[in-house]
């Protein structure tokens, strides 16, 4: 299923995890995407306070229906 997702990054890859910026920082470039066009999704709230200080959009995921539900998923 990794071959269906636009880039894939390995912590131990690029010496860098979540919450360090630089891995936030690293995953935008493999995407060539600024922070603004990206929906960041954990289940670790440390990580999504981290990627909104990244300016990345960010969602704590706490289970499928709030995910469904959440304004930047496009729930209505």
């Amino acid at each position: 299923w990794l071959d269906r997702l636009d880039a894939v990054n390995f912590s131990y890859e690029i010496d860098v995890a979540k919450p360090e910026p630089e891995a936030f920082h690293h995953a935008l470039a493999s995407l060539g995407r600024k922070a603004s066009s990206v929906v960041f999704i954990d289940d670790h709230l440390v990580n999504v306070e981290a990627a909104r200080k990244e300016r990345l959009h960010a969602i704590h995921f706490q289970g499928i229906d709030s995910l469904r539900n959440d304004p930047l998923m496009g729930a209505q």
